[in-house]
């Protein structure tokens, strides 16, 4: 049996809730690009002879991932709002997976940096 759809909420609570929901994707994705941005800087900065390892591309990818994960997290809002749908199942998706990423690519680009400068 399938649960009906729930509706969607126009009271001033639920537009906040939406606003708020779209300005955390933009912040995953800011975040992820300035943290990508700063690991190349640092790279080719601190140890220009350390190797581009596997290491440093999983990061760097992860991080690519968080960032359009949290895209697709804001284009689904926007759709979500302009089709007056409540919050859907991918989207609450996407507020998992943006995060995690972010904090996976970081833990991996912070284990390789400790790898070359330890």
């Amino acid at each position: 049996m399938n649960k009906p759809a729930a509706s969607f909420d126009e009271s001033s609570a639920g537009l906040l809730a939406t606003e708020l929901t779209f300005n955390y994707f933009s912040t995953i994705m800011t975040a992820s690009f300035t943290i990508i941005g700063g690991a190349i800087i640092l790279k080719g900065a601190l140890i220009p002879s350390a190797p581009v390892t596997d290491l440093f591309l999983i990061g760097i990818g992860l991080l690519a991932v968080a960032a359009v994960s949290a895209l697709e997290g804001q284009f689904r809002t926007i759709i979500n709002l302009e089709r007056r749908q409540a919050r859907s199942l991918y989207r609450r998706v996407l507020l998992t997976v943006g995060p995690g990423t972010m904090g996976l690519g970081t833990g991996v680009l912070f284990a390789y940096f400790l790898n070359n400068f330890g």
